[in-house]
């Protein structure tokens, strides 16, 4: 991962920390040339539509991989 990518994954990682409604979701964030893969689980489908939303506000990105898989409900 070049610095850039670092430095962009990063600033992702910070605007999902800030959102409250995504707190409590396990989100892991790579980039790749500003090809943002978000990885990890949500409780619903609302949330990991959030997070997309969320990680492509951000400047510098220019696409989502959204692979957040839905947690099972127990």
């Amino acid at each position: 991962q070049s610095a850039a990518d670092a430095a962009l994954s990063s600033k992702v990682e910070s605007a999902l920390k800030a959102e409250p409604d995504l707190h409590g979701t396990s989100i892991a964030v790579r980039s790749d040339e500003g090809v943002v893969t978000l990885t990890g689980s949500a409780k619903d489908p609302q949330l990991r539509s959030m997070a997309a939303e969320v990680a492509l506000s951000i400047d510098g990105v220019k696409l989502v991989r959204n692979e957040i898989a839905l947690a099972q409900a127990t």
